[in-house]
């Protein structure tokens, strides 16, 4: 049975993912303006420095894990390479593969 559309769970962990993926780059991106606005300025230094380190692998880590789970909703578990299985991976892609011509 063809499945026409995705089903709602999937959606909303493709969702959950950009979600996390745009807090991830927001929290990198506030440790180069931490930086610049305070550039020069070398007060509380060791503090800062590792408050704006960590922030900024948290922000890379929820970025990475934000594509990972936005990449399981597109396509399913199978269809992202998570799990082995062709038959799965098929049904699970089909309405992407329905729009672009067929499975290769």
């Amino acid at each position: 049975m063809a499945q026409r559309q995705i089903p709602p769970e999937r959606k909303a962990i493709f969702y959950i993912g950009r979600i996390v993926s745009v807090i991830g780059i927001l929290s990198f991106l506030s440790t180069i303006l931490s930086f610049a606005a305070r550039f020069g300025d070398f007060t509380n230094f060791e503090q800062r420095g590792r408050s704006e380190a960590l922030r900024a692998v948290i922000g890379m880590v929820m970025m990475i894990a934000g594509g990972l789970l936005s990449g399981v909703g597109k396509a399913g578990l199978a269809g992202s390479g998570i799990t082995l299985d062709t038959e799965q991976a098929r049904r699970d892609v089909e309405p992407w593969s329905r729009m672009a011509g067929g499975v290769l």
